[in-house]
């Protein structure tokens, strides 16, 4: 995990009244004591997803596995190992439909045959005619256009990382998350971490991404890209609070 900023402030709870400490760059925070969550300025933030958690023990009943199906040569891995640390954390994350309309226009070479004719003396002392090919380079104007509706989705933090996160975060199904309920994950004690990346910053971000995935498209057909230009739609923004577990264990 990487290191956290020091610096920490308080934020107001506006729905219970709780004093939540925070980063310097939390802009979605969620109280820990009420589990509302709420923008900096104390704003709802629309939709709110999130997915359940496995309780400790079933975790844990993971992890061996997860150890057993990764010991090798180390047979004594799933008696010896010990656990240090086991931390259930929930990461924020945007998500959202993007729909992108691409148009772009370049050109490409291709290899064009080109016939001449030219005249040589054969063994006899004849002269003769031949047709001979040759190929030279040509240019061939493209314009197309590229067009995508993809699920796009972003880890609203700057800070932290987690070895496997991001990987992880794109095998969650939107189909197996249910509306943000803080009373069915409360007894599990998690830690919730605030956002870092707002809803604005975030839709800003995912045009960008989209948009330069559409370029290298175009210009991997081409040999030179002249124009491109993408729009988007961002529709959907949802919040998403996803279950990690960070465990450690000493062998």
């Amino acid at each position: 995990m990487g290191s956290e900023a020091q610096t920490v402030d308080m934020f107001k709870c506006p729905v219970c009244n709780g004093n939540v400490r925070t980063g310097p760059d939390d802009v979605v925070i969620t109280c820990p004591y009420c589990g509302s969550t709420t923008t900096i300025e104390g704003k709802a933030i629309g939709d709110h997803l999130m997915e359940t958690a496995r309780n400790a023990e079933e975790r844990l009943k993971g992890f061996r596995k997860f150890l057993d199906k990764n010991k090798g040569f180390n047979k004594g891995l799933m008696k010896e190992a010990e656990v240090v640390e086991h931390t259930l954390i929930y990461v924020p994350v945007w998500t959202a439909k993007v729909k992108a309309d691409t148009w772009y226009k370049g050109y490409k070479t291709v290899q064009v045959p080109v016939e001449r004719t030219e005249t040589y003396t054969d063994s006899k002392g004849h002269t003769r005619t031949r047709t001979v090919t040759e190929y030279e380079t040509g240019y061939v104007p493209v314009q197309d256009e590229i067009h995508t509706d993809t699920d796009e989705r972003l880890l609203a933090r700057k800070g932290a990382r987690f070895y496997g996160l991001e990987e992880y975060l794109e095998t969650i199904n939107l189909k197996d998350t249910e509306p943000y309920n803080f009373e069915k994950i409360k007894d599990l004690e998690p830690t919730i971490l605030n956002a870092e990346i707002g809803q604005e910053e975030f839709e800003k971000t995912i045009h960008g991404r989209v948009a330069d995935r559409h370029r290298e498209q175009a210009k991997s057909g081409l040999t030179e890209l002249f124009d491109c230009r993408t729009r988007t739609e961002v529709r959907g923004t949802t919040y998403l609070q996803a279950p990690f577990v960070l465990i450690r264990y000493k062998f």
